[in-house]
């Protein structure tokens, strides 16, 4: 297997965990918007623990943009290492 073609499975690799992090902050903005507009239209009561699993929810958004943002710039250097290649 030539360089080229490791460049490029390390790509779709790459590409693969960027989806997935994208899923994960899409679940996590769902589900803390979710719950504030429960809470605002009074269908819920608010909590101490609506207050926890938002407070979680916001941390788990920041380390999700986090590393989509650490990924987008690995998968930057791959895709100019494969220009390169070419």
């Amino acid at each position: 297997m030539g360089q080229k073609e490791k460049l490029q499975k390390k790509l779709d690799f790459i590409l693969e965990k960027l989806r997935f992090w994208r899923n994960i902050i899409f679940a996590v903005i769902s589900s803390v918007v979710g719950i504030v507009f429960a809470v605002n239209q009074g269908k819920i009561e608010l909590t101490n623990t609506l207050i926890i699993i938002n407070i979680f929810g916001f941390l788990i958004l920041l380390f999700s943009l986090n590393r989509l943002t650490s990924l987008t710039q690995e998968f930057n250097i791959y895709l100019d290492k494969l220009g390169e290649e070419e």
